[in-house]
């Protein structure tokens, strides 16, 4: 076996630790500070230890570095010299070391000095970055860093077993140990190396990390009955978790399950959890008010939070508050003109991009705007192709859109748009007044072309803030099958200022002095009123959302 181990790498000296530390000799004349001198600076690898280029650290999640040393040769032919095995472990939230030394026999009467050792890779070879010393029969301890910090230890005997335990010391977590190791050296300063425990890696502990990511920000339903919240449970950290409890409730709220039980959620995973929650109506007054009126029926609630938690032992809790609302009853609009509406076409795998929307913004009392009026309002006549003449019957809630008809109610309507060629279903939006302030975090995500040729996919983000900064930022990734070629693009974010100037029309400052106006609508939630956070909105043709 020691045939097939790497040479070894050459000894380096470690500096000594700085003055006032030393300690008493012990029996023989041995002294812990001295074997500083003659510890090797670096250790060859066990066999079939494993190496890493890096190790994660404490920001990272890691919450604790271990070993066991098992892989050992003696060159002593006194037990009380001989290591059995080595175990190490670094509490990085503690910021303590704890490391266990066995011996083939408890060591009594024959002093040595034993040095457990934290270290980076390098190659093959674990270079040292800490070490902690003892002699094995009386008393002496010392920790120090390569640099000369030094880090009290405490020392039990517990039968043939060392055991050292440092202080709370913030190197111990801010330093990426990657492996260990560990020697006994003689009291002899001429003499060899008694035994050894060959390097070894540490493995890494991760904490779990939570999220809890609701669909939809807020959901409804009609009075009295029950709608749906798919909620995604992630654990984004590098550590399993196990067991995860999703709990879910509100004031004046049902949920059903109120409380979900995972036995476990595996590092970078995820699992969903389809819950009901039902928000009830007031109950109609009965009887007759003053004079024999009969009451009106008390108004639908407002939108309630839902409290959603994740806990599991080891991590932070993680939480979300959607929202569930009572849909309104739909409604027939007493006019359209002025009127904003959007809709988008049912997409494949097969169709040109993901999303292909398209608008219809009736723009005075006979005229229907058809296509995207970027950055302004549409003008209409018989010479715009995007125009179309339409008729609306108030009564019946009829709107005949050039030769199409369609029923309209407050929550949208359905007709064969002229850019689509199929019938498609299309929602309101709002046109926010001048001077309006957004406060707003919203994606949009996309892809375009044929993959099976050539395709691109991009993210966008989109954030406007109450101060009036705004932020976009885009990712874009392609790939061309058939050339093998695969690309990304990621562009700097673009950031400046916003101004609803008018009403519906949005420009946007750039810190670099462009100017681009958008025509801006904002989506309906489930109560039926304009929310940009919970619903999303559009920038001419381009759809964000939650």
């Amino acid at each position: 076996m020691l045939a097939r181990r790497l040479l070894a790498a050459l000894p380096l000296v470690l500096v000594l630790m700085p003055g006032g530390h030393a300690s008493a000799a012990g029996p023989d004349g041995a002294t812990v500070p001295d074997a500083f001198d003659r510890l090797d600076r670096s250790q060859r690898a066990a066999d079939g230890a494993r190496s890493r280029a890096q190790a994660d650290g404490w920001a990272e999640g890691v919450v604790r570095r271990s070993a066991s040393l098992r892989d050992v040769e003696s060159t002593s032919a006194n037990p009380q010299h001989q290591l059995t095995s080595v175990d190490v472990a670094v509490d990085l939230e503690a910021q303590v070391l704890t490391t266990t030394a066995s011996f083939a026999q408890a060591p009594t009467d024959a002093e040595a000095v034993l040095g457990v050792v934290l270290g980076t890779w390098d190659g093959r070879s674990c270079v040292s970055a800490f070490t902690a010393l003892t002699t094995t029969v009386s008393s002496q301890v010392q920790g120090q860093f390569t640099d000369g910090t030094g880090v009290p230890l405490s020392r039990t005997v517990g039968g043939a077993s060392v055991t050292l335990t440092s202080a709370a010391h913030p190197l111990l977590r801010d330093s990426a140990f990657e492996c260990a190791y560990a020697v006994v050296l003689p009291t002899d300063q001429n003499g060899a190396v008694l035994s050894r425990a060959f390097a070894e890696a540490l493995d890494e502990t991760h904490r779990p990390a939570l999220e809890v990511d609701p669909d939809q920000l807020m959901v409804g339903a009609r009075a009295g009955r029950w709608a749906s919240l798919r909620v995604t449970l992630r654990n984004t950290g590098k550590g399993d978790a196990g067991p995860v409890r999703l709990t879910a409730a509100g004031s004046g709220v049902q949920v059903r399950p109120g409380v979900v039980e995972l036995p476990a959620l595996a590092g970078r995973s995820s699992e969903y959890v389809e819950l009901k929650i039902r928000l009830t109506a007031p109950k109609k007054a009965k009887g007759k008010g003053k004079k024999g009126k009969r009451t009106k029926s008390a108004k639908a609630p407002r939108p309630r939070p839902v409290t959603l938690t994740a806990t599991s032992a080891g991590a932070s809790p993680a939480t979300a508050r959607p929202q569930v609302a009572i849909t309104p009853k739909p409604t027939v609009p007493k006019k359209l003109e002025g009127s904003y509406w959007w809709g988008w076409e049912s997409t494949t795998t097969m169709s040109s991009a993901g999303w292909i929307t398209h608008g219809v913004w009736f723009v005075d009392a006979k005229w229907a705007y058809t296509g995207w009026a970027e950055g302004r309002r549409p003008r209409c006549s018989a010479k715009v192709k995007e125009c179309q003449r339409y008729t609306y019957n108030k009564r019946k809630g009829v709107v005949k859109i050039g030769k199409k008809r369609a029923k309209v109610t407050s929550e949208g309507f359905a007709f064969v748009h002229p850019g689509a060629g199929e019938k498609l279903d299309f929602h309101p939006l709002t046109l926010p007044a001048k001077g309006t302030k957004l406060q707003t975090d919203l994606i949009h995500q996309n892809w375009s072309g044929t993959c099976m040729l050539m395709c691109n996919s991009w993210t966008e983000n989109l954030s406007f803030g109450s101060d009036g900064r705004f932020a976009l930022s885009r990712v874009t990734i392609g790939s061309w099958p058939g050339l093998g070629s695969v690309w990304s693009i990621l562009p700097p974010d673009q950031r400046g200022t916003y101004r609803v100037v008018r009403k519906g029309i949005v420009e946007l400052t750039y810190d670099d002095g462009t100017r681009k106006r958008h025509v801006i609508g904002i989506e309906h939630d489930p109560s039926g009123k304009p929310n940009p956070v919970a619903a999303g909105l559009l920038l001419d043709d381009v759809n964000y959302y939650h």
